[in-house]
């Protein structure tokens, strides 16, 4: 959320408007053209004068901030220095990058990869002797041809072209490694990350931030501060949300240990005085300060949260001279509003249980700074975090007031990432200020921006497969070549060696290698075969996983928006429904609990397999933890006519260092599956063992229902398994599946032992430690 001081971005900086109130009127074209023909002589015949007299208009108009009339003056200039290629060839380098910054920053991205292309075209073609400048020396001029490879790549990925965009922050990445060049290097290797993540391939991305924080890490030693600031600037403008949403595979604590270490990298090269001193360096060790309080109140920990806030906020102090810097680049600037706003933001957050009035005091200063302070540019990033700090309080108005004035400056850019996860955030805010119509809306186009993203991740995906295919096939080939090569080779030596006797032994001897080669090769053939059947077993059984995922991550959405207008109809306190009209009502609210239970129930299988789901043990107290499971489950088991029992009486004082979410959760699934199974008059008792020599506790649920057959005594562990003879039942076959691999995530283990026609009965047995409270 934070964002953090880096280096200028490759493309050139657009002035910054004065304020209206300071601002004169800017002259009219014609007024403005008439002037200039006034004051200047007509430009002479000579080509060379013609070109340089475009020059100076196209800067007297970047002085005016008339980016038109300066694309138009450099385009001629770029057209006539062309036409004299063979002498000014550096020129048209230089006009060439000139151009594509001013299209950059003009929104014109077709143009801008254009002009980039042309720039290193002709830079390629030029050499490096000839690029004009003479006393450079050429580890310079590479780093110069890199910037032009990371324009043209920042262009395709504003255009949506991002596998284009890869190749040139690939070679970009190339040239800077050439030359040990460690702050490019960083940097382009953070856009290749910051573009795998916009494909969805989140591996990827984090493999190419972790390589950019040991590129820093590497130059800590001799940096001068850098390697800090590299860390920061890796963490805060790129890595983080990629941890915060729990989209890698480190935690989102991980973020919380890289800022530790960015602060510790900056105060080993830097004195306190002198980081009080610098209002930029300030700033960063704000948010930097900022990133393990965000961590915390994400885990619902808000006293671990409060002293990294009065840190921040004393950081903060030294940094109030930074408002007054003009933002020339906004994604990359540390204004002081920006980090003030973000602190209360935070600060709000960690005080809105305890104090509600002063976090809505602290949350309104916070968007008044966003939205009303005229020095503040309105900026994308710092405005979703705090719209996110809104909604995690429950605060959806100050949410939207920071977020829909962002849709037309996103629409424009054509960015489908940040567009949908603005309309995502967007439909969490009217979702909760009840405009369901509205979050339907925006769920809808969120929707549809997934569904074209997930579109260029299965292309990226495919074009990835197809050069790997191609460069299989040119290996196999290079392969084959040279051991034909070698074949001919030892056919010449062996027909040379004699004649007779030995002729027909070495002709032995190569008819026997060339029937092993061949044995050789089929078996070669068949290994690779094997091996491609397994390569596609694994990334059909990915797909599927993901697959699952995705289909249950877009369901939840629209689901919540059906669940809650069935809740507000049934519970309504003044408006009762007929009886009528109330029954397929609450038949339609049951229906949709089903299905968001199972839904819930796939999500936990995908986290499972995928190994995202921690355990988290706390104290439990054992005793009423099985009173609340248990009944939970009476009145279904009265309206079915079964005998409930519950455990034997334990201790009250027994606790247990335990996840009780997860017991609860395999609990619930086993008296669930006993109740639907158990006939009329029947019985289902819970039973607790206290633990034996090998430490484990044991709980057992017993029905008397049909039993289980010895066949399939396994298979009812299986994923969407269910029995042929208990189909009438109803379920989905994941209960039983996701009560074992949990209670396998807690150490233990969920077996069966059934009879036909003598119940069935399912034990956990888990290792817990005893703790006094």
């Amino acid at each position: 959320m934070a964002q953090a001081q880096a280096s200028p971005p490759q493309i050139a900086d657009a002035p910054r408007p004065l304020p209206r109130a300071q601002a004169s009127p800017p002259p009219s074209p014609t007024t403005d053209l008439a002037r200039l023909r006034a004051t200047r002589p007509h430009p002479p015949a000579d080509s060379l004068s013609q070109l340089l007299a475009y020059v100076r208009r196209a800067d007297e108009f970047r002085g005016q901030s008339r980016p038109d009339s300066v694309a138009r003056y450099l385009h001629r200039a770029w057209r006539l220095a062309g036409a004299r290629q063979a002498r000014q060839q550096p020129v048209v380098i230089r006009l060439a990058d000139q151009l594509a910054r001013q299209y950059y920053a003009r929104g014109n991205y077709d143009s801008t990869l254009y002009y980039f292309q042309q720039a290193a075209r002709q830079f390629q073609v030029a050499g490096f002797d000839s690029i004009g400048y003479p006393t450079a020396s050429r580890e310079l001029k590479e780093v110069h041809l890199a910037g032009l490879l990371a324009g043209a790549g920042s262009a395709c990925r504003a255009l949506g072209r991002l596998p284009l965009a890869l190749r040139y922050y690939e070679r970009t990445r190339d040239l800077y490694q050439q030359q040990d060049a460690v702050s490019g290097l960083g940097w382009t290797q953070c856009l290749i990350g910051e573009t795998y993540a916009a494909q969805g391939s989140y591996a990827q991305a984090e493999q190419a931030y972790e390589q950019a924080l040991n590129t820093y890490r590497r130059h800590a030693p001799r940096s001068n501060g850098e390697a800090g600031q590299g860390v920061a600037d890796v963490l805060l403008n790129y890595y983080l949300p990629l941890l915060l949403e729990g989209r890698g595979r480190h935690p989102a604590a991980y973020a919380s240990t890289l800022a530790t270490e960015a602060v510790a990298l900056l105060q080993a090269d830097n004195p306190p005085a002198a980081l009080r001193a610098t209002p930029s360096d300030a700033l960063l060790l704000t948010h930097l300060s900022l990133v393990p309080a965000q961590v915390a109140l994400r885990a619902g920990q808000p006293a671990a949260a409060a002293p990294w806030l009065r840190r921040a906020r004393a950081w903060l102090r030294y940094g109030a001279s930074a408002d007054t810097t003009v933002a020339g680049w906004p994604a990359r600037d540390l204004p002081y509003a920006e980090a003030r706003a973000l602190t209360l933001g935070l600060s709000a957050w960690q005080q809105h249980r305890a104090r509600p009035e002063r976090a809505r005091r602290l949350l309104a200063q916070a968007v008044a700074l966003l939205t009303q302070n005229p020095r503040t540019a309105p900026q994308p990033k710092p405005r979703q975090a705090l719209a996110e700090i809104a909604l995690a309080m429950g605060e959806p108005a100050p949410a939207l007031a920071l977020l829909r004035p962002l849709q037309r400056g996103y629409r424009q850019s054509g960015s489908l990432l940040p567009l949908s996860q603005l309309t995502e955030l967007l439909t969490q805010a009217y979702a909760q200020a009840g405009r369901y119509d509205s979050a339907y809306r925006y769920a809808r186009r969120t929707q549809g921006l997934t569904d074209t993203l997930r579109q260029a991740q299965q292309f990226a995906a495919l074009a990835a497969t197809e050069g790997r295919y191609r460069a299989r096939e040119q290996a196999a080939q290079i392969t084959n070549l040279t051991e034909r090569d070698r074949q001919q080779d030892r056919q010449i030596r062996l027909g040379a060696a004699g004649a007779g006797l030995l002729a027909l032994l070495a002709l032995a001897i190569w008819l026997a290698l060339r029937t092993t080669r061949r044995l050789n090769g089929r078996l070669a053939a068949q290994t690779a075969q094997l091996q491609a059947q397994a390569e596609r077993l694994g990334e059909l059984d990915v797909a599927k996983n993901q697959f699952f995922a995705n289909a249950s991550h877009e369901l939840r959405t629209p689901l919540t928006l059906v669940l809650a207008p069935l809740e507000t109809l049934l519970d309504h306190p003044t408006q009762k429904l007929p009886a009528a009209v109330r029954a397929p009502v609450a038949l339609a609210h049951r229906q949709a609990r089903r299905l968001s239970e199972l839904i819930d129930r796939i999500l936990d299988l995908t986290k499972l397999q995928a190994g995202h789901l921690a355990v988290q043990a706390v104290p439990t107290a054992v005793a009423p933890l099985l009173r609340r499971v248990v009944a939970s489950f009476a009145p279904l088991a009265a309206a079915r006519s079964v005998a409930l029992h519950g455990a034997e009486p334990l201790p009250e004082e027994l606790t247990l260092l335990l996840d009780a979410d997860k017991v609860d959760q395999i609990l619930t699934n086993l008296l669930s599956n006993a109740l639907n199974h158990t006939p009329a008059g029947g019985t289902v008792a819970l039973t607790a063992a206290l633990p034996a020599a090998d430490g484990f506790y044991t709980l057992t649920v017993r029905d008397t229902g049909p039993g289980i057959a010895p066949a399939e005594q396994e298979r009812v562990f299986e994923r969407f398994y269910q029995s042929p003879q208990n189909q009438a039942q109803g379920g989905t076959g994941l209960g039983l599946a996701l009560s074992r691999e949990l209670a396998e995530l807690l150490g233990g283990t969920l077996t069966l032992a059934s009879v036909p026609g003598q119940g069935a009965a399912f034990t956990l047995r888990l290792p817990a430690e005893a703790v006094t409270v």
